[in-house]
């Protein structure tokens, strides 16, 4: 479902379906008068949903389901407005959960006390933007509750508006070394010097890493 506006549907918004394998779920608002929406899923294996939080998730039955990406963002009411808690909770046996925008991580982080135990995701994907620790700031709740977290994925660019070493995001948590990442995968690397010190402190702190993929996204002539 693409294009979906849902202050001009006169409907529930139930998405119930017992034998639904994959849905995508695509909306756009106009005026953004939010409401409920509950996912009655409990076959669903694949889940792609780009919307606005929310007020309720009054039911969410994914219990089978495998993979995530979201893309959700909050209107100018912000975490006061719109409660996603029983949307993350729905998620707790995810193996892949992608996070394409940083406003989404950060709702993670926000609703960080209602965010069930992810015993089997294994594949985490962030979208990072200019200033990496801001857009990142809450990833150190996603990985407390990701004890057999494999692969990470770091979508966007590692740049910051300050030395590592004053960082507060994941990367100047003491949950690093605790971390259990084995794989790292960067895709839009600069080499600046602030890029530089950051990929030392992943070398120097994940203990278990094992691999880093490395996208170049130099410019110009850059080297």
């Amino acid at each position: 479902m693409d294009y979906i506006s849902w202050e001009l549907w006169k409907c529930s918004h139930i998405l119930s379906c017992q034998t639904l394998k994959r849905l995508t779920i695509g909306c756009i608002s106009f005026s953004v008068e939010l409401g409920s929406m509950s996912f009655d899923n409990p076959n669903l294996v694949y889940l792609e949903y780009s919307d606005f939080v929310q007020l309720l998730y009054p039911v969410v039955n994914l219990d089978s389901l495998v993979e995530a990406k979201l893309r959700l963002t909050m209107n100018e009411g912000g975490p006061k407005n719109c409660d996603p808690s029983n949307m993350i909770k729905g998620l707790r046996n995810l193996e892949i959960l992608n996070l394409s925008c940083p406003e989404t991580v950060e709702i993670f982080g926000i609703f960080h006390e209602t965010m069930p135990e992810f015993e089997n995701l294994f594949h985490l994907s962030i979208t990072s933007e200019v200033d990496f620790c801001s857009s990142v700031s809450s990833l150190p709740s996603l990985q407390k509750k990701s004890p057999n977290l494999h692969t990470l994925v770091i979508k966007g660019f590692l740049r910051h508006d300050k030395p590592a070493s004053d960082c507060k995001c994941f990367l100047g948590c003491s949950r690093l070394s605790s971390c259990p990442v084995k794989v790292l995968v960067l895709t839009e690397y600069e080499g600046s010097i602030k890029e530089l010190e950051q990929m030392k402190r992943f070398l120097e702190e994940l203990p278990c890493l094992e691999l880093v993929k490395v996208c170049a996204s130099a410019k110009h002539k850059e080297k």
